[in-house]
């Protein structure tokens, strides 16, 4: 199932001068509140997961203003 906005919203705060997603709530026991979400994946790309599904940063900031969901790949 896609993401919505409004859950990247809820769960994290998007800097857009510096591209860094950092987290509202903790979802997870290794996680915390403030802390800079994501990984670098083997590819070089940011990672975010979101409800056990793993999206890209990028595209979470390009589609984040959208209403519309935002598959992953």
């Amino acid at each position: 199932m896609p993401v919505s906005a409004s859950r990247v919203r809820e769960l994290f705060d998007y800097n857009r001068d510096s591209g860094l997603f950092t987290r509202k709530v903790r979802t997870a026991n290794v996680t915390k509140v403030g802390e800079v979400a994501g990984r670098i994946n083997d590819k070089g790309y940011v990672v975010i997961k979101v409800d056990s599904i793993a999206y890209k940063a990028h595209r979470l900031a390009c589609y984040g203003g959208m209403e519309s969901g935002l598959k992953a790949k």
